[in-house]
């Protein structure tokens, strides 16, 4: 999950389209095996950089991180969670955040000065599916999850008091792996099985495909949108070079940029 302020004013991300003419191996949603740490050269310019943070869930660190130079993290704490979904709320209480935990299924805070975790509830979400994502509509407050059994996936509302869940309705997409709302209240994700960027209705959670997202996702991801610059951020998993990479989206044709690397599957 990602938060802050960037120094420039909002720019336009414009990312050619993609013709998906790559190589999509088999998807999962669960956490990556290895994380190779070459790093990778930024493809995009005219962004800088603001501080986000995340969690790295090969080895259990809570960081922040510089977007301008993601590789280089710091690490806030050592952590028994694995979030495979997180988000600050509406209210810009930038001393917590919500996560979705892979381990059990619970929605939780996360102390951001210290990692220090609590329970808010279970989600209760579809049994047999992997939760994938969680954000906040920063429009109305509405809190929303994702999950995925690898053929089909679903959207839900979540109660940020209790943590439980309900479900808006299939989307469509085989294994949404994560989604974030801008500032206009419209509903994004992308999937690993197809590797493609869709809009979301968030009142049926029908789909609509964007277009080719340019590279191979596998594994748990991340996403967010930032208010200062209206862009959405991917925390990606690559499958193709087995590393971790903060990448752009582009709204309009659903291609990505990377900005850098990230030292794990954040």
């Amino acid at each position: 999950a990602w938060n802050g302020s960037l120094l420039t004013n909002k720019k336009q991300v414009s990312i050619p389209a993609s013709n998906g003419n790559f190589e999509h191996s088999v998807a999962s949603a669960g956490v990556a095996p290895v994380v190779n740490k070459t790093k990778v050269a930024n493809t995009y310019k005219g962004l800088r950089g603001s501080i986000a943070y995340g969690f790295d869930v090969n080895n259990g660190i809570f960081m922040s991180i510089d977007t301008d130079d993601p590789s280089n993290t710091t690490t806030i704490a050592n952590v028994s969670v694995t979030p495979f979904g997180g988000t600050f709320d509406e209210k810009s209480n930038n001393d917590f955040m919500y996560i979705i935990d892979y381990n059990d299924g619970a929605i939780k805070k996360v102390e951001v000065a210290t990692g220090n975790v609590t329970i808010v509830g279970y989600a209760g979400l579809v049994s047999g599916d992997t939760p994938t994502g969680l954000t906040c509509d920063k429009t109305n407050g509405t809190m929303y999850a994702t999950s995925t059994n690898g053929t089909e996936s679903l959207l839900y509302t979540i109660d940020p008091a209790t943590g439980a869940s309900t479900i808006v309705g299939t989307t469509g997409i085989p294994a949404l792996i994560d989604i974030a709302i801008d500032g206009e209240g419209q509903m994004y994700g992308y999937d690993i099985v197809g590797d493609n960027a869709y809009k979301i209705d968030k009142a049926t959670g029908t789909s609509t495909l964007i277009g080719s997202i340019g590279f191979d996702a596998s594994y748990a991801q991340g996403m967010c949108w930032d208010p200062e610059s209206d862009a959405i951020y991917m925390a990606a998993y690559n499958a193709s070079t087995s590393a971790g990479e903060l990448r752009l989206l582009d709204k309009v044709t659903g291609n990505t940029a990377v900005l850098g690397s990230l030292p794990g599957e954040i």
